[in-house]
């Protein structure tokens, strides 16, 4: 099953926290 996660910065938090959000989620997929 794939299951797609949409990000979108400048939601209320800065970009680098959004940055590093992502990085959680792709270590989490492999």
């Amino acid at each position: 099953m794939v299951k797609k996660i949409l990000v979108l910065p400048g939601d209320g938090i800065g970009p680098e926290i959004t940055a590093q959000g992502v990085k959680v989620l792709r270590a989490l997929r492999s």
